[in-house]
């Protein structure tokens, strides 16, 4: 009999550093997974993190890396996903409220891909 799998999302973190450079660059990365519990959604999130990792050589010759860092958060989503289903949120940067008043049109949006 299989064991009944679960839908969890796990956050990772990535650093991307580029040769020669002193610093790097923590990228943060959400994925979906099925799994029985959380010590497999766990395994399934490191595998599928790691086949993630990536070097290669950039416009000006020098080695670009991107290693597995950690994992951030694992969270249980349920059997099915449901379409508009959050998945991740993050407080971002405070602004001061418009004369207008809290009025968008988010309908105008200049969208573009993650890149994912």
């Amino acid at each position: 009999m299989s064991m009944r799998k679960w839908w969890f999302s796990g956050m990772v973190e990535y650093a991307l550093h580029v040769e020669g450079e002193y610093e790097y660059r923590l990228v943060k990365s959400v994925l979906l997974v099925r799994a029985g519990d959380f010590s497999e959604a766990l395994r399934r999130i490191l595998n599928a993190s790691r086949a993630r990792e990536v070097s290669y050589a950039n416009a000006d010759g020098h080695l670009v890396q991107w290693v597995l860092k950690r994992v951030v958060t694992i969270d249980w989503l349920g059997s099915h996903l449901k379409n508009g289903r959050e998945v991740y949120s993050e407080p971002a940067e405070i602004l001061p409220v418009p004369s207008q008043g809290l009025m968008f049109t988010p309908e105008d949006s200049a969208w573009d891909s993650s890149g994912v």
